[in-house]
């Protein structure tokens, strides 16, 4: 799983480069999404993402005073 900011795009040429991903990947439909995880595409959260995750550049660690999905539509968590 990738997950990625709210201000940035997934460029998927270079996502299908990482570690893992280059025999192939594609995105997930909206169905997927939802009865995976139990909630709407873009409202997954960083503060509820699955033990182990990691931030590749650790951008997620260095933040302060932000906001993140609640998974829940309409509903975010201050972080």
């Amino acid at each position: 799983m990738l997950l990625v900011r709210g201000d940035h795009e997934l460029n998927e040429s270079k996502a299908g480069k990482l570690p893992g991903f280059e025999r192939g990947w594609r995105l997930a439909s909206e169905a997927e999404i939802v009865d995976h995880f139990g909630c709407p595409p873009g409202t997954r959260s960083c503060c509820s993402a699955q033990a182990g995750a990691r931030d590749r550049r650790s951008n997620v660690a260095r933040m302060s005073d932000f906001i993140c999905g609640a998974n829940e539509a309409d509903y975010h968590l201050p972080a």
